[in-house]
C-alpha cells in the first residue's frame, strides 16, 4: 500500500512537470502564432491602404497602425500575464493536492506501523519462547539418553550378580 501510493505521488509529480511543459509550449506557440497573424495582418493592412489612400491619408494610416500595434502588443502582454497566473494557480492547487497526499500517506504509515509494532514486539516473544522451549526439550532428551544408559548399567550389573 505504502509502495503504490508513494508511485501515484511519483506519478502526479511527473504529471505535473509534463503539464507544466506542456502549458509552457502551448502559451510560446501561441504567441508565436498571433504574433505571425497579427504581422501578417499588419502587412496586409499597409499594402491595401497604401493603395486606395492618397497621400493626405498615408499619415493619418500610420498613426492608426502604432496605436493598433500598441494595442496588440499590450493585448498580447495581458494574455501571457492571464495564462501565466492561470498556470501559477495549477500549480498551487496540485502543491495543495501533493501535500495532502503527503500527509494523507505520513498518517497511514504512522497507523500502520503503530498496529503493527505490538504484533511484531508479540511475534518476536514467541519466537524467543519457541527456542526456549527446543533448547529445554532438547536438554531433556539427552538427559533421558542419559538416564538409560544409566539403567542398562545397573541392570548389567544387577544380572550379573
Amino acid at each position: 500500500m505504502k509502495t503504490d501510493e508513494k508511485t501515484d505521488i511519483k506519478a502526479l509529480k511527473n504529471l505535473l512537470a509534463q503539464l507544466e511543459n506542456r502549458l509552457s509550449d502551448k502559451i510560446t506557440s501561441a504567441n508565436k502564432e498571433l504574433e505571425e497573424k497579427l504581422s501578417n495582418k499588419i502587412l496586409s493592412t499597409n499594402k491595401e491602404s497604401e493603395e486606395r489612400l492618397s497621400k493626405k491619408f498615408i499619415s493619418a494610416n500610420i498613426e492608426l497602425e502604432e496605436k493598433l500595434s500598441k494595442k496588440i502588443v499590450s493585448a498580447s502582454k495581458e494574455l501571457k500575464l492571464d495564462l501565466t497566473l492561470n498556470i501559477l494557480n495549477v500549480e498551487q492547487n496540485l502543491r495543495k493536492d501533493i501535500e495532502r497526499l503527503e500527509k494523507k500517506l505520513t498518517d497511514t504509515e504512522n497507523r500502520i506501523l503503530t498496529t503493527v509494532d505490538p504484533l511484531l514486539s508479540e511475534l518476536e516473544t514467541r519466537r524467543e519462547d519457541r527456542e526456549l522451549g527446543a533448547f529445554q526439550i532438547n536438554n531433556i532428551k539427552n538427559q533421558i539418553i542419559e538416564l538409560e544408559k544409566r539403567v542398562k548399567k545397573l541392570e548389567k550389573i544387577q544380572t550379573s550378580s
